[in-house]
């Protein structure tokens, strides 16, 4: 972010599979987008063109190999072109989740020896969206699944007492 905030053009993007690539290529398209801002480029089309431009030729082979669906038209204006080629190549880079293996993981999720309560629970919520827990409601669902984890994966017997006292 620190480089398009000063008006230059983000380093091309290079997908790194060794890493969390969804998130790199989030951010780096958030410094895209930025100086994208600052060199007050605003149509779709035009960002497409820069989008490729700046992500440099491994995205540009990427997107050669995508299913970019042509957006519908708004208004009579063509449909945002931009915007669906950068979904299809966030698509790209996001993995695909076994969701019964990320439950099995979460259920295994224990407190660890100098973890606090409080980093464990952030450590449950990070998770829990990986799970794809069914409901209608999913924070409602989400929230119970890290509530009924959180009792069982606690260390300290006198704090899962008390919030067992609390279930509803």
């Amino acid at each position: 972010m620190a480089a398009s905030k000063a008006g230059r053009a983000p380093k091309e993007f290079m997908p790194d599979y060794g890493r969390d690539v969804a998130s790199e290529f989030e951010l780096w398209l958030e410094d895209a987008e930025d100086y994208m801002a600052i060199c007050k480029v605003t149509t779709p089309e035009e960002k497409k063109r820069l989008f490729l431009n700046l992500a440099g030729l491994s995205v540009r082979r990427i997107v050669k190999g995508l299913d970019v669906p042509t957006p519908p038209e708004e208004e009579g204006e063509p449909g945002d072109t931009y915007r669906a080629l950068t979904d299809a190549v966030r698509a790209h880079f996001r993995p695909s989740i076994n969701a019964t293996l990320e439950r099995h993981k979460f259920r295994q999720l224990k407190q660890g020896e100098q973890e606090s309560v409080t980093s464990f629970v952030g450590r449950l919520r990070a998770k829990v969206d990986l799970c794809d827990f069914e409901s209608t409601s999913v924070d409602s669902v989400s929230n119970g699944q890290v509530r009924d984890q959180l009792i069982v994966g606690l260390r300290n017997n006198e704090i899962r007492k008390d919030l067992l006292k609390e279930a509803k």
